[in-house]
């Protein structure tokens, strides 16, 4: 399987609607869902062929979950939907109004 890029790691943080955070040698991402980061990872500012590998691991999903988010296979829905099944985000029972 191919390996990710500065470029596929741009699209992912893009089609997760990420933060960024601008460092010295790295973009640093971070996806908060209801107010929770969820996901933090860097785009390494070196060449652009330089394997962002590490990502699937920090957005707690299998390569292959991955190569179908950055493609667009699985939206952005279908991904929150995979960390809840993983328990990575907890659904929370709504606050009864006073």
């Amino acid at each position: 399987m191919k390996f990710l890029t500065q470029e596929d790691a741009s699209a992912i943080a893009d089609k997760l609607k990420a933060e960024r955070v601008r460092g010295r040698r790295h973009e640093l991402v971070r996806f908060h869902h209801k107010n929770r980061l969820i996901v933090q990872f860097g785009i390494r500012r070196s060449s652009k062929e330089v394997s962002h590998g590490y990502i699937p691991l920090q957005m707690k999903i299998s390569q292959r979950e991955c190569r179908l988010f950055r493609d667009c296979t699985i939206s952005l829905e279908d991904y929150i939907n995979i960390l809840t099944s993983k328990g990575v985000i907890i659904n929370e029972p709504a606050t009864p109004a006073q």
